[in-house]
């Protein structure tokens, strides 16, 4: 069983990646996904929810994706 520290670990990277695309004008769940080589569309879909619910992220139907904070 894997401690709650060490998967926060493993995500952190995606989280970082995510944000940094997002930063970069990526603000489409395709563009945002695309940026990453060999990772699937739902890890990157609930990394994406996750950063929403923390208040990192936000979505708009309109303009897509957004940084918060």
């Amino acid at each position: 069983m894997r401690s709650e520290s060490h998967q926060v670990n493993i995500y952190q990277e995606i989280d970082d990646k995510i944000l940094a695309a997002v930063r970069s004008g990526k603000a489409t769940f395709t563009d945002i996904w695309l940026t990453f080589d060999n990772t699937g569309m739902r890890v990157i879909d609930r990394r994406l929810q996750a950063l929403r619910k923390r208040g990192l992220l936000a979505y708009d139907r309109k303009s897509g994706w957004k940084v918060v904070k």
